[in-house]
């Protein structure tokens, strides 16, 4: 079973992040992995249409660096349908992207107090990806209230999964039936091919063309970035608090927008 992160263990109000499963194998140019990455928002707070994923992806050390040409991360669109590719881009030791539609924005949504949203992936490696090592695997929730100001790390979640020989492959449980995954009645949409990419809440982009898509300090490819996918966790409780007062500001501050256009 997947496990919470150090601070919602914690603090049962700070919002977390998990991956389901969080185990497996993984067999280079074989099957994808189907995977669950479910972002529970423990806040009192709704995040409103500032909702932002990130994926990161690496082998454990010692190992060589991934190329974007060896690892493909596909995230189930519900709202189209559709499976797209995150465009990884490669930082110190591992590969990053985020989650955005075919006009490239940010794929952000509305994230309820108390809700989870849940969004499909798929991970998949090249044959010339070495056998015998770990995957390790991140995906991180993050929240931008407003274009101004830059993303606020809210939650993430780590797994790691062997990278076997086709030989040596096992029966996997990476096609886990989305029926097992809890998750809010309001679920909407299913991937036809069973793999389980549902969203609990509203998962649509955001129809704002003002929305920025600054890659997350913790996944990007700037010095030490990919250091820290496997120590990286949860942020602390005053990061926690800041995203709340963030979210707070931005509805304040959209209210104080819109408010001359219907006067």
């Amino acid at each position: 079973m997947p496990t919470t992160t150090p601070a919602h263990a914690a603090d049962p109000t700070a919002p977390y992040a998990e991956l389901a499963p969080d185990s497996g194998e993984l067999v280079p140019g074989g099957q994808p992995l189907s995977v669950n990455a479910l972002f529970h928002n423990a806040l009192g707070t709704d995040v409103t249409d500032s909702f932002i994923v990130a994926v990161g992806v690496r082998l454990a050390p010692p190992a060589t660096p991934l190329t974007a040409d060896q690892v493909t991360v596909e995230w189930f669109d519900a709202t189209a349908s559709v499976w797209r590719a995150v465009e990884l881009t490669p930082g110190a030791t591992a590969l990053s992207g985020h989650l955005s539609t075919e006009d490239g924005l940010p794929s952000v949504g509305t994230l309820p107090a108390g809700e989870t949203l849940r969004i499909g992936l798929r991970i998949s490696l090249a044959r010339a990806v070495p056998t015998s090592t770990t995957l390790q695997f991140v995906t991180q929730g993050l929240v931008q209230p407003i274009p101004q100001v830059d993303p606020v790390l809210l939650m993430d979640g780590k797994a790691s999964y062997s990278v076997v020989p086709e030989a040596t492959a096992t029966a996997s449980p990476s096609a886990t039936d989305t029926s097992s995954v809890s998750a809010s009645p309001s679920e909407s949409a299913t991937p036809s091919d069973g793999a389980s990419a549902s969203a609990s809440v509203s998962a649509e982009p955001s129809p704002s063309p003002t929305s920025v898509a600054p890659a997350p300090s913790s996944l990007s490819g700037g010095s030490g970035g990919g250091e820290q996918l496997a120590e990286s966790g949860t942020p602390g409780l005053v990061v926690v608090a800041g995203a709340a007062v963030l979210v707070s500001a931005g509805a304040v501050a959209l209210v104080a927008i819109r408010r001359p256009r219907r006067n």
